[in-house]
């Protein structure tokens, strides 16, 4: 189980507050929190890791910011291709959105 953080519309100090406080509760719970696509609000906020979308950056680069200990996933869109690269980059886990 874990936690996904996924505002995207709140001003940047309204998402740092609720991603340090969701941290805060995922870490009391032994919950891992992963914030979606921004990897430095989740290296800010001590998050476990970070999801990221095909537009949102470098796997690679999310990897170097957060460490080798984080999680890091990404979305494939059920294609091969993305997974392989992703996979090749060194995401942690795929993900698909819902159909």
């Amino acid at each position: 189980m874990l936690v996904q953080y996924r505002e995207k519309k709140a001003p940047e100090p309204e998402r740092l507050k609720q991603a340090q406080d969701l941290a805060a509760l995922c870490h009391n719970a032994r919950v891992p929190l992963i914030i979606n696509d921004d990897p430095e609000l989740a290296r800010r906020c001590g998050a476990a890791g970070v999801h990221l979308g095909q537009s949102d950056g470098s796997l690679a680069l999310a990897r170097r910011q957060l460490g080798d200990h984080a999680i890091v996933g990404a979305t494939c869109h059920a294609d091969l291709a993305l997974a392989s690269r992703a996979d090749a980059d060194g995401a942690d886990y795929l993900a698909r959105p819902l159909l």
